[in-house]
């Protein structure tokens, strides 16, 4: 089964692709068998959006909003690593010259 539908809790239809997510041909012999494979619409070129499920909204998102989101998250969380790296040298390097 690559493909499969389901309805949600709002009534809305959702389809579900399984299949490969995408596939490359550089071997001439091959791509005619693709080729082939397209003519009788085994196979055709994605043209919607690509989505994920996010597992904190519970709601499905656009792969490039998901990336966005992703590399915010992980920059808010660079910066405060940063910050806390900086807070520690400050209170050890403190530290130490109360010592000495």
């Amino acid at each position: 089964m690559s493909q499969r539908r389901e309805i949600s809790e709002d009534g809305r239809e959702l389809l579900f692709d399984h299949g490969a997510p995408y596939f490359t041909v550089t071997n001439p012999d091959v791509l005619s068998v693709v080729t082939e494979w397209e003519s009788r619409g085994l196979v055709a070129e994605w043209k919607s959006n690509f989505g994920s499920f996010d597992c904190f909204t519970n709601k499905i998102v656009n792969i490039e909003h998901q990336v966005l989101v992703t590399i915010i998250i992980l920059f808010v969380l660079h910066f405060f690593l940063l910050h806390l790296m900086v807070l520690l040298f400050v209170y050890l390097h403190g530290f130490i010259l109360i010592i000495s």
